[in-house]
């Protein structure tokens, strides 16, 4: 899926294991994901106690240059 209006960036939503059943042939474990171009990776999960997310990955790099200035009190 498309972000903004110029195509410059992409989404995308993959469901690898759902309710503990592996979905598409995929299981818990390893995985790896590849791309012809620059890529971020965030992992997040959900439970009935509890929630995560975090980048994966360990060849992290600056996306673009935005700069999201602080918003005093």
């Amino acid at each position: 899926m498309s972000l903004g209006t110029g195509g410059n960036y992409e989404v995308a939503y993959v469901s690898l294991v759902e309710n503990g059943v592996g979905v598409g042939g995929c299981k818990n474990g390893p995985q790896v994901a590849t791309s012809a171009g620059a890529f971020g990776l965030t992992v997040w999960g959900l439970g009935t106690a509890a929630s995560y997310a975090y980048p994966a990955g360990g060849n992290v790099a600056t996306l673009n240059d935005v700069v999201v200035p602080a918003v005093p009190r």
